[in-house]
């Protein structure tokens, strides 16, 4: 115990010295923290950016349902490289379509299917006023697939969906547009000629990259509309099918593969005219993404950091050469080598630890201000960089201290006095 005591005696010496240090040299010490500030700040800010993103897209994709799948007639993850010629060759899904898969599929598979037909422009009034919108429509069970945030409202149900009842969801856009300072709900627009009445509102999507745009949509039961577009074959469609299980999705896809080819009477052989999506796979995607944009992060700023690490070791060998006596009459009292050792090693590690801290200040002040800018999109400081950044500002002070450190500890006393 008293050996633990005297430790921690030298211990808190070797930092009060370390503290008189660095105030004597105010200019220097501020010099020499910018590098390590401005280092940790750029590791920091970049991280904190690219978690906000991941977290922010993820959030955004989760909104389709974990693991839906969506027959139709592009192949998602070769959106880039469409061929045009194969294209013509297949075809989009039809209600008709849904129905018997509906009826056909293995119920303990799935927990919900819709069907959905986008009509891309469609003019919607309101008295005089008039705004053009993406009109959506689907059956009721999109809203147990996909996540949408209402304002104000319900939802449409199976009984105004299956009825064809003339309802809408709108988006929070057009609400702004044909309600201004207004509750929407339980007024009337008109689509088609026909007078809709709005049941629900949709929150206004206010982030920076909207993934799924609900803001100038309105929906509206898929029945409503096959009444103006029976049998479409121009707009688009496509049938989500959310699964019961992850686990069960490959089988999921096998039965879904092969009643599709029942119903659309593909030989055996012949190739499909449809392809079965899984968006999970940009999650993968934007994970990657991520990565590499984490792996740049750090190597621009670890050019800062370095420059930080050079600062303070040059700082810290000035330090040494101006104490050489004091060195010198310390080791001359009994000063063992550890305890010089020590003292500048805590001195370098502060010198870092300080300027870490005010990186991270200056962090703080952007994440506020970028809230306040990007509204809807969230950045978040997580416990993880905040570890991070402490742990690399130790490293940097213990690396930029090291050398110095030895230089003072081996030097002579008699020498040390003599030099000072």
């Amino acid at each position: 115990m008293p050996d633990t005591i005297k430790s921690l005696e030298t211990l808190m010496l070797s930092f009060k010295l370390a503290v008189k240090s660095l105030k004597t040299n105010i200019l220097r010490t501020s010099l020499s923290l910018l590098g390590v500030s401005i280092g940790i700040f750029s590791v920091s800010a970049i991280y904190t950016g690219v978690d906000s993103l991941n977290r922010y897209l993820i959030k955004s994709l989760d909104k389709f349902g974990n693991n839906t799948l969506f027959i139709d007639r592009f192949d998602y993850k070769n959106m880039g490289n469409i061929q045009w010629a194969k294209l013509r060759r297949m075809k989009r899904p039809v209600y008709d379509e849904y129905v018997f898969l509906k009826e056909n599929l293995d119920s303990g598979l799935f927990k919900a299917m819709n069907f959905r037909m986008v009509v891309p422009s469609v003019p919607v009034k309101k008295g005089r006023e008039k705004v053009r919108v993406s009109l959506v429509s689907d059956t009721y069970n999109v809203f147990s697939i996909m996540k949408f945030d209402l304002a104000e409202g319900r939802f449409y149900n199976v009984f105004e969906d299956k009825k064809g009842l003339p309802v809408a969801v709108i988006g929070g856009e057009v609400a702004e547009a044909l309600f201004p300072g207004e509750n929407p709900v339980g007024r009337y627009i008109q689509v088609f000629g026909k007078k809709i009445r709005i049941i629900g509102v949709l929150k206004k999507d206010t982030g920076m990259i909207k993934i799924n745009p609900t803001n100038n949509q309105i929906f509206v039961p898929y029945n409503f509309v096959k009444k103006f577009y029976p049998g479409q074959t121009r707009f688009y469609s496509t049938i989500m099918v959310l699964p019961s299980n992850p686990d069960k999705v490959p089988l999921l896809k096998e039965q879904l593969e092969r009643l599709i080819r029942k119903f659309r009477k593909l030989k055996p052989g012949r190739d499909n005219n449809f392809y079965i999506n899984n968006i999970d796979f940009l999650k993968e995607v934007v994970e990657e993404s991520m990565r590499t944009l984490s792996i740049a992060g750090w190597i621009l700023g670890g050019f800062s950091l370095l420059v930080g690490a050079f600062g303070i070791a040059n700082i810290m060998f000035v330090s040494v050469k101006e104490r050489t006596k004091e060195i010198g009459i310390q080791k001359a009292l009994g000063a063992k080598r550890n305890i010089i050792k020590r003292e500048f090693l805590i001195e370098s590690v502060l010198l870092s630890v300080i300027g870490g801290s005010l990186g991270f200040m200056l962090l703080f002040i952007a994440v506020l201000a970028g809230s306040k800018m990007f509204s809807g999109f969230e950045l978040v400081v997580s416990l993880k960089n905040i570890f991070i950044a402490a742990s690399v500002s130790v490293l940097i002070g213990i690396v930029a201290g090291v050398w110095p450190a030895l230089q003072a500890a081996k030097l002579h006393p008699i020498d040390a006095i003599r030099k000072g």
